[in-house]
């Protein structure tokens, strides 16, 4: 008997031993190899990538951006907007030969606006104003020139746009994005600059600083200092929207490119000018 039990237990140990071994190791395989995340660039729409979660390494070393509240009109803004009074329409120049392709997209008013004409040739020059610069003479390097302007503030007595330029002067050079912008006080047809609009001061760079950190993505905001918003200000761009003030410039660090950020009038008012345009938005 004692014989008998201990071969039935044999026997019952050599099953259970059979029974772990047919089972499967968990493996990497059993999870889903693909994971997916956004990231977004300074000045750049979020991009989707993909990388195998298997890999402990597999986190994304893009920059990213610091989440902001959604932009809120101001009502006064809002209030002035052309009803009507004039049209906007897009007006385009090409030229090429050679080796030079210039290109340019401006807006031309037309309606019941008594400076049309002063207005719409101010338009028009700084929209040219670099392929004019550079002429139509032979070039011995390929000359490359894209302008698209854009119309931020279409108001009554009041109008804002901005000039995205691209320039490539030879094959291998570097293309260079600046951002042109124009304010018209459409009553008198004048064009107004940063010194008519704004009152620059230590105050404002910190504040516009504190928005490069809030606005701007992990790798560049803190090259976007107040002394150096003070030194690129002086050559800035600034425009309007029915949500906020824009304040556009160029670093050079960690490298070459084009800054935007932004102010709500609310913000800004402490540095407005007293120039008549402000009572479209304060």
């Amino acid at each position: 008997m004692k014989k008998l039990w201990a071969l039935i237990c044999a026997l019952a140990m050599v099953l259970a031993m059979s029974a772990c071994k047919g089972q499967a190791a968990p493996t990497q395989n059993d999870v889903s190899g693909v994971s997916s995340q956004t990231v977004s660039d300074a000045g750049q729409s979020g991009v989707t990538s993909t990388a195998p979660s298997s890999s402990a390494a597999a986190v994304s070393s893009k920059p990213t951006v610091p989440s902001q509240a959604p932009r809120v009109e101001n009502n006064k803004a809002v209030s002035g907007l052309n009803n009507g009074t004039y049209t906007v329409k897009d007006e385009k120049y090409s030229y090429k030969n050679g080796n030079m392709s210039y290109s340019a997209s401006y807006p031309v008013l037309s309606g019941k606006i008594s400076n049309a004409d002063k207005v719409n040739t101010a338009i028009k020059t700084s929209a040219l104003k670099t392929i004019n610069s550079l002429g139509t003479g032979a070039k011995t390097e390929k000359t490359t020139v894209k302008v698209n302007g854009d119309v931020t503030y279409e108001g009554t007595s009041f109008l804002s746009l901005g000039f995205n330029e691209y320039v490539k002067l030879s094959s291998k050079g570097e293309n260079v994005h600046t951002l042109r912008a124009m304010n018209i006080n459409l009553k008198t047809g004048t064009a107004l600059e940063m010194k008519d609009l704004i009152t620059k001061n230590d105050a404002l760079y910190k504040l516009l600083e504190t928005a490069a950190k809030q606005q701007l993505s992990s790798d560049i905001a803190p090259s976007v200092t107040a002394s150096v918003i003070k030194s690129a200000l002086d050559s800035g761009a600034i425009y309007f929207t029915k949500y906020d003030v824009g304040f556009a410039f160029q670093i050079t660090k960690p490298e070459k490119r084009l800054v935007k950020l932004s102010l709500t009038y609310a913000q800004v008012k402490p540095y407005a000018t007293s120039n008549e345009i402000w009572k479209n938005f304060i």
